[in-house]
């Protein structure tokens, strides 16, 4: 029969502040995730760094789970994959709760990796956000190089908290012009 899949391989919970005032960082390199329902899985509040080198997740819950806790101006989760390769799974599903003002961004820099959905229907970045936000994707950036996925993938799934309001043509509008 088929396994049913784990928690997750690393549960990192951060702490309010740092001594130092520097990110709480974890380095994963070289690892092996399979049969999770995240291979990390991040919350709290603060800046922070994950930083995988040389990992390859099977899912087939995403490689990162995380929640945008309060932070200070300038801090972020940031998520910095190299030579990564998420295979039948999303690579990111990030939460952002209310209000989004107090809380720290999710900035991504993958390179060199390749991210490969279970099928159309999976992102390969899935963000949600309590409320309906304001503009297109605020709190979100993505860069790096040499990074793939398949053509026919959906690179990104935006949704809403239930207490949201409902789309409005104006915002749509807005969006267009990105």
């Amino acid at each position: 029969g088929t396994e049913s899949p784990t928690a997750s391989a690393i549960l990192w919970k951060l702490p309010a502040t740092s001594d130092d005032g520097s990110p709480a960082t974890v380095e994963a390199r070289n690892v092996l995730f399979r049969n999770l329902n995240s291979a990390v899985s991040v919350g709290g509040s603060g800046g922070s760094q994950l930083v995988l080198d040389n990992c390859l997740h099977l899912g087939p819950g995403p490689l990162l789970r995380s929640t945008s806790g309060a932070g200070k101006p300038f801090e972020a989760l940031d998520l910095v994959l190299s030579h990564v390769t998420v295979y039948g799974a999303t690579a990111v599903e990030h939460s952002f709760p209310h209000p989004l003002d107090e809380v720290v961004p999710l900035r991504i820099v993958a390179r060199d990796s390749f991210l490969v959905p279970h099928d159309r229907e999976q992102p390969v970045l899935a963000v949600r956000y309590a409320v309906q936000p304001a503009m297109l994707m605020p709190k979100v950036s993505w860069s790096g190089s040499g990074t793939v996925c398949p053509a026919d993938a959906m690179l990104l799934e935006v949704t809403r908290g239930p207490d949201a309001s409902p789309w409005q043509a104006a915002d749509v509008a807005a969006w267009q012009k990105y």
